[in-house]
């Protein structure tokens, strides 16, 4: 994406791409913080 270019741009360069990257890495934190938050739980014995 940094390289293959697109319009005469990288791919990465292009705001909806830029977006989407966006979107997904605050969906991979909301997972990690959910599985955290399960975790901690889980060891304080309330789940």
């Amino acid at each position: 994406a940094r390289e293959r270019p697109t319009f005469g741009r990288p791919i990465l360069e292009h705001q909806a791409i830029q977006f989407m990257l966006a979107d997904m890495a605050t969906q991979i934190e909301a997972a990690r913080h959910l599985v955290y938050h399960a975790c901690s739980l889980i060891d304080q014995g309330k789940y």
